[in-house]
């Protein structure tokens, strides 16, 4: 029985071109691959809970949105009340966590609250998923939370708060 040689292929008899293909070949898969998964996570982004992020201490902020990140949220960070504000209006948001006195941090003032907590819970009783939707006012002050407490806002003292639990 006469035995056959092995194909020469692509790389021919040189050994440097058949790693230089195989290597070739592995970054291709690995770009295709990558493709494929960023079409995946798009597609799998509608079907994840986003977490409006409205709070001006940059420490919880950094402390909430990697939490929440690794409960697997997508977040939105407000940058000010208005874009808070502009953000409840028009994206489709499940939870909402917000400082009652966003607009001035020192302040007594929850008429931001007041204003954010009716633009949310109006949009809550129109929409399809009311259930699901969560929101919450966090301050450090008890007095302003116990002044939002008394307009029916959601609201609890920042020491107090647990986003796993809110995040559940």
């Amino acid at each position: 029985m006469e035995s056959k040689p092995f194909p020469k292929g692509i790389a021919g008899s040189n050994p440097a071109a058949g790693v230089f293909s195989f290597f070739f070949n592995m970054i291709y898969f690995l770009v295709m691959f990558s493709k494929v998964l960023n079409l995946f996570r798009s597609f799998f982004y509608f079907m994840t809970k986003t977490l409006l992020l409205g709070i001006h201490d940059e420490d919880l902020i950094f402390f909430y949105r990697m939490h929440a990140i690794q409960k697997g949220y997508s977040v939105i960070l407000a940058t000010s009340p208005d874009h808070l504000l502009a953000d409840a209006k028009k994206e489709l948001v499940e939870l909402y966590l917000f400082d009652l006195n966003f607009v001035n941090p020192c302040a007594q003032d929850i008429s931001f609250a007041k204003n954010a907590y009716s633009i949310i819970s109006e949009k809550q009783k129109k929409g399809v998923n009311k259930e699901s939707i969560k929101i919450m006012g966090i301050s450090a002050s008890p007095t302003v939370v116990d002044l939002a407490t008394k307009e029916k806002i959601p609201a609890t003292e920042k020491k107090q708060f647990d986003i796993a639990h809110f995040l559940s």
